[in-house]
Formats: structure tokens, C-alpha cells, sequence
């Protein structure tokens, strides 16, 4: 007894106090995630901030803008600038849009709501800037209407286009009846039903978050998509969208999953480390992902629903580049029934056939009922259109090879009965 003394008396406290102090942490992140909830939530102010910088607007202007109303809870912020750099034009109406100081007093937001349910201040806002040189009008939506935004065609697509351009001695009246139109077509956008507001908030969120990551003159952007648009190029797939696809599904996407497969296989084999293995898996998956995220971004770029990106993409020396004919929204659009029916029929055989596989393996007979097929199912129902593309080369990839390691365990069945 004494001898267990002694031992527990020098073990080390402070694994146990680590452990204590973690779980204070999470219990208080807990705490403070379910407070946020009960936090104050002030609706946004009505009145639209118009911030002349550019010296453009009359007051009698500034009072025309400031008299119009947009849907209940929606901020709006109007800036005019004088030069927006070349170099900045594919990003810079997003940026000025998330650190626009303006925010905050338009629509408040405490601690708890900003950071623990990430409901900023312009989650629902709608920022539209006007620039003297280019002589462009650009809009921007908050990170939780922005997808509704690009499908009902009012962040891309030919109404957008035709309210950027305009000419210089129509500035005021152009900016007036551009903000007042859109005051009238934001209804549907801002107050969906109940049920697809809950839907569409989180793919929204993350739609903004890689559209502005990827933009065309960010840092991250200009490097990545130069050279994804470059490779997609040199192999014909920027002349029409059936090429676009081919060359996504058949020169990148496929290869890839192959490669990776193939590779992973062979590692596991060699008795690879366990932890190395699930590290490996997770790369080959985020790779099938990028290519997913990176073919939306460029839909947007080379279907020229906007602008600025024709002029980032000159900016870049991607200027020669015309559009693969397609509806510039039509990339955004949610997947639907016509995207989720399908790949929740291939993924039911693939879990039944895995399924049938690992029963075989272990000798055990059960009854089995598949319910991924209804994650796939709801999961690509309100994703973008065109992630929901790639899901169907994937799964028709992932039945073949179900089937096939089904028919080789039949017939080595069969041959060793």
C-alpha cells in the first residue's frame, strides 16, 4: 500500500489538469455557442448608407437612394470610387463589401451572434459600388443570400451585365434606377420560405467563402485559377460547356481517382501505417474536391455573367478566352431532383453491393438497409448544379467497382468450391 503511495503521489498532475482545463473549455464554448442564441438581434436599419467618396451624386441623388427600401431586415450600402486598380478588379467589390465599416450600424451585431452563430452584420446585406474609372457598377451580396442572389440572376447573368455599363453624364440617374430595380427584384431573395432558408443558408455560406478564397485578382485566386483555366485550355475545354465537362470528368476528375486509388491500394498492401493511410485518403479526397470547387469557380469566370471578370481574366492574360455558352447563373442553381434522384439510386446499389461484400467477408448474414443514398440524395438536391455533375462520374466509378469486386469474389467462390 505504501509502495502504491509513494507512486501515485509522484505521478505527474498535469495530464489530469490538462484534461480538467479542456473540458472547461468545451464545456464554456457549449455554454457561450446556446447563449448566442438568446443574444439581441436588431433588425437591420431600412434606410440605405450612401458613402460618396467618389463625389459623383448630388444630394438630391443621395436623397433618391436613401428614400428607397429594400425587404425587411436587409442593409444596403451605396459607395461611389474614383479608381479601382486593374490588378484588384476581380475582388475588390468583395473586399470592400466584408470590411466596409458601415455594417455594424446598419444591422448591430454583439460578441455572441458575430462569432458563435456567424450572423454578421452583412450576412443579409446587399453593397452596391459604383466606379468612375472603370466606369462599372458592381453589386455584392452577404454571405447568406448570395447563392439565392446568382440564381435568381442578379449577381450574374444578362440583367446584371446590363446595369454595370453605362454612359459617364448618366451616372446618377443609371445608379438610382439600378438600385431601385434591385430594391424590387430582392423580395423572393431575401424572404424564401421558412424551410429553404434553413436549406440554403449553409450552402451559401460556404459558396462565399471559396468564391471569395478563388476570386480572379485575389492572391490565392490569380495563381490558382490562371493555371487551372490554362490546363483546362491546352486540353479543349474551354470552348463549349460539353468540353468544359469532358475535360473536368475525363482529364482530371477520373485520372485522379484512379491514380489515387490505385496508389492507396498499394500502400495498404505494403502494410502502410494506419494513421499515414487515413492522411493519404483524406489528400486523395480533397483533391477530387478541388477539382469540383475549382470547375464551378471557373463556370463562373468563362460564362462572362459579370464584368469584372472579363477584365480580371484579361488582367491575368486570359483575355482571349470567350464564353462556353452557358446561363452564367445556371452554375449556381441547387442540383435538384433531376441531380438527386439519380445519385442516390447509384449510391443505394454501391452501399448494397459494399454491403454484400463485407457479409461475405465476415460469414455473417443480416438484414441490410443502405440510408447513405439519402445524404447523397439531400446533400446534392441543394448544392450548386455543377459540383452535382461530378457526383454522378463518381458514383457510376464507385458501382463499377463494387460490381467488379463482387463478380471476382463470385468466381473465386465458385473456383475454390
Amino acid at each position: 500500500m505504501e509502495t502504491q503511495a509513494k507512486i501515485t503521489a509522484g505521478s505527474p498532475i498535469w495530464p489530469k489538469a490538462a484534461a480538467i482545463l479542456i473540458a472547461l473549455l468545451v464545456t464554456s464554448l457549449f455554454v457561450l455557442w446556446l447563449a448566442s442564441f438568446f443574444a439581441p438581434r436588431p433588425r437591420a436599419n431600412p434606410i440605405p448608407k450612401v458613402v460618396d467618396s467618389a463625389g459623383v451624386f448630388s444630394q438630391q441623388m443621395v436623397d433618391a437612394l436613401t428614400a428607397l427600401r429594400f425587404p425587411d431586415d436587409t442593409p444596403v450600402v451605396i459607395r461611389t470610387v474614383s479608381k479601382i486598380p486593374s490588378s484588384e478588379i476581380g475582388s475588390f467589390a468583395t473586399e470592400a463589401m466584408n470590411h466596409d465599416p458601415n455594417w455594424q450600424s446598419l444591422r448591430p451585431r454583439g460578441f455572441l451572434r458575430r462569432y458563435f452563430r456567424q450572423d454578421l452584420p452583412y450576412g443579409t446585406g446587399v453593397y452596391v459600388l459604383v466606379s468612375v474609372e472603370p466606369l462599372l457598377v458592381q453589386v455584392r451580396f452577404g454571405n447568406e443570400i448570395r447563392l439565392a442572389a446568382y440564381q435568381s440572376g442578379l449577381a450574374a447573368g444578362p440583367w446584371y451585365r446590363q446595369q454595370q455599363v453605362f454612359p459617364r453624364d448618366q451616372i446618377e440617374t443609371h445608379a438610382v434606377a439600378v438600385v431601385s430595380e434591385l430594391a424590387g427584384k430582392m423580395k423572393d431573395v431575401r424572404h424564401p420560405s421558412w424551410l429553404m432558408s434553413l436549406v440554403e443558408r449553409l450552402p451559401s455560406e460556404a459558396y462565399s467563402e471559396i468564391e471569395d478564397l478563388l476570386a480572379p485578382s485575389s492572391e490565392t485566386g490569380s495563381t490558382i485559377v490562371t493555371w487551372y483555366v490554362k490546363i483546362l485550355n491546352w486540353f479543349g475545354g474551354t470552348k463549349s460547356l460539353f468540353s468544359f465537362f469532358m475535360v473536368n470528368v475525363f482529364v482530371l476528375f477520373l485520372p485522379w481517382t484512379i491514380l489515387t486509388r490505385v496508389l492507396l491500394r498499394g500502400l495498404v498492401d505494403a502494410d502502410i501505417n494506419k494513421a499515414v493511410s487515413i492522411i493519404l485518403r483524406i489528400i486523395a479526397n480533397c483533391g477530387v474536391l478541388g477539382i469540383a470547387v475549382m470547375s464551378v469557380v471557373a463556370l463562373g469566370l468563362l460564362g462572362h455573367g459579370r464584368v469584372e471578370d472579363e477584365l480580371a481574366l484579361s488582367n491575368l492574360g486570359l483575355g482571349f478566352l470567350g464564353s462556353i455558352g452557358f446561363s452564367a447563373q445556371s452554375y449556381a442553381r441547387a442540383g435538384g431532383i433531376l441531380i438527386a434522384l439519380p445519385a442516390a439510386i447509384l449510391r443505394f446499389f454501391v452501399e448494397l453491393l459494399e454491403a454484400s461484400q463485407e457479409q461475405r467477408k465476415a460469414q455473417i448474414k443480416a438484414n441490410v438497409l443502405p440510408l447513405g443514398c439519402l445524404v447523397w440524395g439531400a446533400v446534392l438536391f441543394v448544392l450548386p448544379l455543377a459540383i452535382g455533375f461530378y457526383s454522378i462520374p463518381l458514383l457510376l466509378w464507385q458501382l463499377g467497382k463494387a460490381i467488379v469486386g463482387n463478380f471476382k469474389e463470385n468466381t473465386e467462390a465458385t473456383s475454390s468450391s
